[in-house]
């Protein structure tokens, strides 16, 4: 039963004694028994729909309205309500709604009485308000109160003559029955919305295991790509996008898409830059980001050529942070069924969170993937643009180079074990010693480079001599003293680019 212990029957009986409704003793007994009728029927409602059709015909029926309406909060916009159902008359835009911060709406909540429509005819400050009530032929407007207001009937112009007062009473105790009614509907539905998210919730879950089992028996990111692109179709996906974050190049590369490729992604091998506008829109976005006027927004002509656009019907984007930093994004264009959306929308948040980390694992152990292995353009551009960055602030950066002198000889005399401890005694005194943005790099296998951003050599040359005193002491040999030297230079006194700090140092 909707309400639980038909305490809306309870109510309607107990009316005068408990004074549930603002009825005068002058009521007619006729009136009550109307009531009490119409407090069964909307029990006996089995959905809202139902519920809806008996208030609407019942208020025009009994006072003789030319027509009826519902209003109930906006699900999608808190301060805005909409026409849920009308009766006699044709609510003919579908976008049609009442904001509850304007004078009439604004009025009826703060009151929570009764509203005649033609107090407000000569308005000017309400005409804009005015003319959207008329437009659904109002004439008088009954808050639906629970505590607060939650909705409103309204009913048009009496078919014969003038409303009389217990008309309007008669009203407002349906309105308060019918608010006591669709809070319970409401109580029901949005019980019903919560179990059936928890079942697609465990269902992506489900989903989303089975494709990483999948994934962890595949040793090629081209078999990856076929379970993506099946259980994308399966999920009635017909255009997407995996980016992912290349440092190498500072951009983010396409690493999946459609079989069909219709956005020809795949064949122009499309990458978008870490520092694009486009980029740094959605540095701050969690879970999704929906771009609603994709076709008109500059952020994505920026990237994607207009014949591109036009083959979408969403623009929908699922980043995965590591940090602050975005490691990669789904971004969705085309869906077969839009309205299983939330579901779509579920499953590529929970696919996004997993799908980069197994693409980094098996980048890094795929032998096609790395016959041909480069890391210097990486380290090279990270050291450019800390350069460019110091420029830019006006402030020094030194490069220093550390170099164990006769690294063969100790390994022929201690060998390769012995060796690797240097190497792991020289970052850890190296690590306790760096700040935020400070970094060091092995570049031979016997050298260590530091980078020092906002550090100038009076700064660097005894950081320097406390690390290579710190080394030379804890590997002191007998048979053999380590010869660990370092050379510095300093940006932009001595380079003005990395090429110029190493051949200064060189």
């Amino acid at each position: 039963n909707l309400l639980e212990d038909e305490n809306l029957l309870d109510d309607v009986n107990l009316l005068e004694n408990e004074n549930k409704l603002n009825i005068d003793n002058g009521y007619s007994n006729l009136d009550y028994m109307i009531l009490y009728e119409l407090g069964k029927e909307v029990v006996r409602a089995e959905n809202r729909e139902i519920l809806f059709d008996v208030v609407l015909f019942s208020v025009m029926g009994q006072i003789g309205a030319s027509s009826s309406s519902i209003l109930i909060p906006d699900d999608s916009a808190i301060d805005r309500w909409i026409v849920a159902d009308s009766r006699g008359v044709r609510v003919r835009s579908k976008e049609l709604f009442f904001n509850t911060n304007h004078e009439i709406t604004q009025r009826l909540i703060d009151t929570k009485e009764l509203i005649d429509l033609e107090i407000f005819k000569n308005k000017i400050v309400t005409r804009e308000e005015y003319y959207k009530y008329i437009s659904i032929d109002t004439r008088l407007i009954i808050p639906l109160v629970l505590d607060d207001v939650v909705g409103a009937i309204v009913v048009g112009d009496k078919l014969e003559g003038e409303y009389s007062e217990n008309d309007k009473k008669f009203i407002i105790a349906v309105g308060e029955i019918f608010a006591i009614a669709l809070k319970n509907y409401m109580s029901s539905e949005i019980k019903e919305n919560h179990i059936h998210l928890i079942e697609q919730e465990m269902d992506a879950i489900k989903q989303v295991e089975q494709i990483q089992k999948k994934i962890l028996n595949s040793s090629n990111l081209k078999s990856v790509n076929e379970i993506i692109q099946f259980e994308m179709k399966s999920m009635g996906i017909d255009s997407y996008a995996f980016y992912m974050i290349d440092l190498k190049n500072s951009v983010y590369s396409l690493q999946f898409c459609e079989k069909e490729d219709f956005l020809l992604l795949k064949e122009k091998a499309h990458t978008i830059p870490v520092d694009s506008i486009f980029t740094r829109s959605i540095t701050n976005i969690d879970e999704i980001y929906i771009i609603e006027n994709f076709e008109t927004a500059s952020i994505v002509s920026d990237i994607y050529s207009s014949s591109q656009i036009n083959k979408m019907s969403i623009f929908r984007l699922f980043p995965v942070k590591l940090g602050n930093t975005i490691i990669g994004y789904i971004t969705l264009f085309r869906v077969k069924d839009f309205k299983k959306i939330g579901k779509v929308d579920g499953f590529l948040k929970k696919i996004a969170k997993i799908i980069f980390s197994y693409i980094h694992s098996i980048q890094k152990y795929d032998i096609n993937q790395n016959r041909y292995i480069d890391n210097s353009d990486s380290v090279n551009s990270r050291i450019d643009k800390e350069i460019k960055k110091c420029d830019e602030m006006n402030i020094p950066l030194t490069m220093v180079i550390f170099s164990i002198k006769n690294y063969k000889r100790y390994y022929n005399i201690y060998g390769y074990e012995e060796l690797q401890n240097i190497f792991h005694r020289l970052e850890t005194i190296i690590r306790e010693r760096l700040s935020d943005r400070d970094f060091a790099i092995r570049i031979d296998r016997h050298k260590v480079m530091l980078i020092l951003p906002g550090k100038d050599k009076r700064y660097t040359v005894p950081l320097a001599n406390i690390i290579r005193n710190d080394l030379v002491q804890k590997f002191r040999k007998k048979d053999m003293q380590l010869l660990f030297t370092f050379l510095i230079s300093e940006f932009p006194i001595d380079g003005k680019d990395f090429f110029t700090l190493i051949e200064a140092i060189d």
